[in-house]
């Protein structure tokens, strides 16, 4: 009976539902082999208590797992930082996790700065990234609680762990909703929490994240759709008579002072403006623009096919857009191109012949018509001293 427990086979016994089983008693004594070979994880409560009495009373704190592919700004990681009582969201991107340090004393002036408070608990996980000496000894020194959780137990920081799971839905319905790169990751979870902290939850009661921490009311009437084609009007400082007076760019977020984030495919660079106007019903034509880098290529797009997937991975480079005129010492030469095309369809490479040019000038001694040029070289210096001395 080795697959079946002693209450199954109790009931067995008790109620005839089998035939020739005596009557069997539980033992006294835990079964060691049962132990060792079927001991289950213990529930968890589905509600846990609140222990944080005001803000800052326990902050949850983890680490996004790696993203194969690096946001526009070269990250491949994400910080949470939630606050047990106000439920509010902070977001930090990084680049490596040995970042994670910094970020956290950052974190910790700014934030207490703000809302003249103290952190007082800080909830991680046993990550490699929070026990570092340092990490204990800045905790120490501003007095704050190291709560680390057992290991293998993301449940007992589920607050940080949930937010982080409804941060990476909201962030790929974002992407996919408006048809962009998986590099833009980075801005759809960064504007996620951003609207998060902007709406109610279950354990605040009329009130938003936002106005829990800060006391007001949050303005709304300037979110847009993520993703969407905007316009961005350009002073008149930075353009011409007859330049055009926008240009088409796409909302990847917003700005502490309610200003748009936006972002150019074309130049690769994020600008923040208040001068917007955004089409919610239009998005950025991928498959028309050719001169778009192939790392911003979406991977079903037509031109997806042309494009090597690894190099699809590697974060852009900005690359100098001077003119480039050659140097003057080859003046006399005739330059061709690193890779060339012959008539014959074959590609043809350039080089220097080394065999045919004289490497010392001993070698120069035994050809008679490098001796005649070298004479008359001489002849015609011999020359021209003579009728300076004269």
């Amino acid at each position: 009976y080795g697959h079946l427990n002693f209450k199954s086979l109790h009931q067995l016994s008790s109620k005839q539902m089998v035939l020739g089983m005596s009557s069997i008693h539980s033992p006294q004594k835990t079964c060691e082999g049962c132990l060792i070979d079927k001991q289950p994880r213990k529930a968890f409560k589905t509600k846990a208590p609140q222990r944080a009495k005001q803000p800052l009373g326990i902050v949850h704190l983890d680490v996004c797992r790696p993203f194969d592919t690096p946001s526009l700004s070269g990250n491949r990681y994400f910080l949470t930082f939630v606050d047990e009582f106000t439920k509010k969201i902070w977001i930090y991107m990084l680049k490596e996790k040995c970042a994670v340090f910094s970020l956290f004393v950052k974190f910790v002036k700014s934030i207490e700065r703000q809302s003249e408070l103290k952190l007082k608990i800080l909830r991680i996980d046993g990550g490699c990234e929070y026990n570092s000496k340092e990490f204990k000894e800045f905790c120490e020194a501003k007095g704050i609680e190291h709560e680390v959780i057992a290991s293998y137990t993301p449940q007992h920081n589920g607050l940080a762990e949930r937010r982080n799971r409804t941060l990476l839905d909201m962030a790929r319905c974002m992407l996919k909703g408006k048809g962009l790169p998986n590099c833009y990751w980075g801005e759809a979870v960064t504007t996620a929490a951003y609207v998060l902290n902007r709406c109610p939850t279950k354990r605040l009661q009329s009130i938003t994240l936002e106005e829990a921490w800060i006391g007001d009311k949050p303005m709304v009437n300037h979110l847009r759709i993520f993703g969407s084609l905007s316009y961005r009007h350009i002073p008149n400082e930075k353009s011409k008579k007859l330049d055009d007076k926008s240009e088409a760019l796409i909302l990847v977020g917003y700005h502490p002072t309610d200003a748009y984030k936006l972002h150019s495919p074309l130049k690769q660079q994020v600008v923040i403006s208040e001068d917007v106007m955004v089409d919610e019903t239009a998005a950025w034509k991928w498959e028309n623009e050719s001169k778009i880098p192939n790392s911003y290529i979406l991977m079903d797009s037509p031109r997806a096919k042309d494009v090597n997937p690894a190099s699809s991975m590697q974060p852009l480079i900005r690359r100098s857009k001077r003119t480039r005129f050659p140097s003057i010492r080859l003046a006399d030469y005739e330059l061709y191109s690193n890779s060339s095309i012959s008539d014959n369809g074959e590609m043809v490479h350039f080089a220097f012949m080394f065999d045919m040019e004289l490497v010392h000038w001993k070698q120069a001694l035994d050809i008679r018509e490098w001796k005649a040029t070298m004479k008359e070289e001489l002849d015609a210096i011999e020359k021209n001293r003579t009728w300076e001395l004269v």
